[in-house]
């Protein structure tokens, strides 16, 4: 086979070269043969805005080509551990009932210990447990209705719930997120569907009841029996009933006496199929009307198709399978193999297809059956097939964490699997001769190849990277932009969709992607999966591109964080409230390296802002859009609290609940802090926010205690409840 000269193809560019042509002196060292390579360690804790770790939250790593999530469990203290990681940087996304989605990047270095550890601060959403009552319109509970509730939007935090109702028409669906509206479905066959949009919930919502109507149209109950060819019954036949014009399809089987029963079946026209193993398929048409008589289905004995399997060895004999099917057949009928002759039972008159496959190679025929005939031939001439090896390497190395497959043309629709060796061989078996398109996708990103198959092959694909390095700004003042999601994909498809590399910015707006495959890129960065920049590329082997994404930040709220602690956050929460103090929308700004953020979909208009960093509320006047506004936080306050009756009894677990005091404020979100008492039987706290608090320590054993203190900037307080 002659070879072409190597071209570029989209997103990559690969030569087919001889298998046994030796690795090239600038292509590095080889891998060390028995495949051991550098692990490293991820380690770091979740916790929420007071410290306290967070149990079951759910972690996911990704490298930056995005090809594999490795997930992580956090324990009982919050501290997680991904073990056995390619040293390298990692996008983390962090997930746990009752708190934000948070996405991160993390280093995984060598060593044990690390040495630095990953501290992950999710921020608590407000929620409240809902329980959903459905009633009928007798008003007695509906059991078995589906009733799905889901934010509206699609900006985070993301809820959904599908549900079924109980024998009393409840359901419990916990941790909903307040302060948005929802969307509910409810379904049942035996009533109108109900949708209901924009519904508010919040904490006082405990109870939503919904009452469904009795459908509009007559309700209709579908019985009958199903006969073998020889007048018995026909137990565990498959019976089908299919709408013409409008409904949901429904399905059944026959029971011992070959009776079957549709219950509540809207009136219109239909199609009856009914198929069993050595029959012929059964079909009938009927018109549901409120008076139904029994139907009876009595199964026609099928035909035989059979023949020869032709142009195959003993060994691809074994691996043929053969099937048959039909319209309104529910499922293919399998034949039965022996050396080279097949046999399909069970095939009732009328137009069938036949398709005998080995591996992607695949033949029709079409075969026509006429009533009362028992035998049916037709074989099958398979072309000669071929064997296809190839290696795969990146940058010199080979790849084995990968999918390569071939694509034939749109009028043959082959496709084969690679099936993966060793050190990055992957191969074809049964080949049919063509046209094909050598398609890769794994790490560095996607690539395929056009190749012509007449005869068996060793091939060698030998793709290069290079790297994208970039920054996103503000287009008006030049700084960078944390927190944005960055995504980039190839311009050319690969299994029919593009490869998708993704990261985050850092707090001065940089990332980086990479190695990624040569040749055109489109980079774009998102903010709530919006779009607001994006560039093309083309990455150039060896080499790191440089790329800025400028954003017009110029809608929304921009704010610039100043605290008199130092402590500066690396995101806030905002929250904006009407002059009746109701909720005008809830949001979060990431903090670049001059302490700026952008909240882009901010509503416009003139609004009470609330903003928090994790650990202080503060609150002033803003009118969107306009000037970056400066969010002051006071420093912070500490504070130890003794409970003497703890201190002596030691086997006595307990926990604070403190709950900042501030009267004559509408609309002030609220503000929690907890802990659990130390060894020594105390409580501390850091970083309160000045003011007056309130403190309720509650024991294992129910008993409680209570009391207030005024907490003042950059001191340190004590406090001793004794009842």
């Amino acid at each position: 086979m002659t070879l072409a000269a190597r071209v570029p193809l989209g997103l990559a560019v690969l030569s087919l070269l001889p298998l046994t042509t030796p690795p090239r002196a600038d292509q590095g060292p080889a891998r060390d043969p028995v495949g051991l390579e550098p692990v490293a360690l991820l380690t770091g804790r979740v916790v929420d805005e007071t410290g306290r770790g967070i149990a079951e939250a759910e972690l996911y790593a990704r490298e930056h080509d995005h090809y594999l999530a490795i997930p992580a469990v956090a324990g009982p203290d919050g501290r997680f551990s991904f073990d056995d990681l390619p040293p390298g940087e990692y996008r983390i996304d962090v997930q746990a009932p009752g708190f934000r989605t948070r996405s991160l990047v993390g280093h995984a270095t060598t060593g044990d210990p690390p040495a630095t550890e990953l501290l992950v601060v999710l921020q608590r959403l407000e929620t409240f447990d809902l329980v959903i009552v459905v009633r009928g319109p007798d008003t007695a509970p509906v059991p078995g209705v589906s009733v799905e509730l889901s934010k509206e939007g699609r900006t985070e935090p993301y809820f959904s719930d599908t549900s079924e109702t109980d024998a009393a028409g409840r359901i419990q669906v916990t941790h909903v997120p307040a302060g948005y509206t929802y969307a509910l479905w409810a379904r049942h066959p035996g009533h109108q569907n109900l949708m209901r949009r924009g519904l508010e919930l919040g904490p006082d919502d405990t109870v939503l009841e919904i009452d469904l109507e009795r459908p509009s149209w007559e309700s209709v109950e579908v019985q009958g029996r199903v006969l073998a060819a020889n007048g018995s019954p026909q137990p565990g036949a498959r019976v089908e009933l299919e709408p013409l014009v409008h409904g949901t399809r429904r399905e059944t089987g026959s029971d011992e006496e070959g009776g079957f029963r549709f219950a509540q079946i809207r009136g219109g026209a239909y199609r009856l199929l009914v198929t069993a193993p050595g029959h012929a398929l059964g079909r009938r048409q009927l018109v549901v009307t409120g008076a139904m008589a029994p139907l009876e289905v009595q199964l026609g004995p099928g035909a035989n198709v059979e023949g020869e399997i032709r142009g195959l060895d003993s060994s691809q004999l074994s691996r043929v399978w053969i099937r048959a099917g039909g319209e309104g057949v529910l499922e293919s009928l399998e034949a039965r193999i022996e050396g080279r002759r097949y046999r399909i039972e069970g095939v009732g008159p009328g137009e069938w297809w036949l398709r005998a496959s080995l591996g992607g190679t695949s033949l029709e025929e079409t075969v026509f059956v006429d009533a009362g005939l028992e035998t049916v031939f037709r074989s099958f001439e398979f072309p000669p097939l071929h064997r296809l090896r190839c290696r795969v390497t990146l940058d010199g190395q080979p790849v084995d964490d990968a999918s390569v497959r071939l694509y034939g043309s749109s009028d043959t629709g082959r496709s084969y699997m690679g099936a993966h060796e060793d050190q990055g061989v992957f191969t074809f078996s049964d080949v049919a001769g063509g046209s094909y398109h050598l398609s890769y996708h794994g790490p560095g990103g996607g690539a395929r190849r056009p190749i012509s198959v007449d005869s068996d092959l060793d091939l060698h694909v030998d793709l290069q990277t290079g790297a994208i390095e970039g920054r996103v700004v503000d287009a008006e003042t030049g700084l960078g932009l944390a927190g944005l999601a960055i995504e980039a994909s190839g311009e050319v498809l690969v299994f029919h969709t593009s490869y998708r590399f993704e990261t985050i910015t850092d707090a001065a707006g940089r990332f980086r992607l990479g190695p990624m495959i040569e040749g055109p890129w489109r980079i774009v960065a998102r903010d709530d999966h919006e779009v607001v920049a994006s560039e093309r590329l083309t990455v150039v082997r060896g080499s790191t591109m440089p790329v800025i994404l400028r954003v017009d930040a110029g809608r929304g709220l921009r704010v610039r964080v100043e605290t008199e602690s130092g402590r500066t956050p690396t995101a806030v929460e905002l929250v904006l409230r009407d002059e009746s103090g109701a909720s005008g929308g809830r949001g979060s700004a990431g903090l670049n390296e001059a302490a700026e953020g952008w909240w882009r979909d901010a509503p416009e208009g003139r609004w009470c802002l609330w903003a928090s960093d994790g650990y202080a509320w503060i609150s002033t006047t803003v009118e969107i859009p306009g000037e970056p506004v400066a969010l002051r936080f006071p420093p912070a306050g500490s504070l130890r609290v003794e409970v003497p009756a703890l201190m002596i009894e030691t086997g006595v677990g307990a926990e604070i609940v403190l709950d900042f005091l501030e009267e004559g404020r509408a609309g002030r979100p609220v503000t929690k802090r907890r802990a659990l008492a130390t060894q020594r039987r105390w409580f501390s706290l850091r970083d309160l926010q000045p003011g007056l608090w309130s403190a309720r320590v509650a024991a294992d054993d129910g008993r409680t205690w209570m009391g207030q203190i005024e907490i003042r900037p950059n001191q340190h307080h004590d406090l001793v409840l004794t009842r």
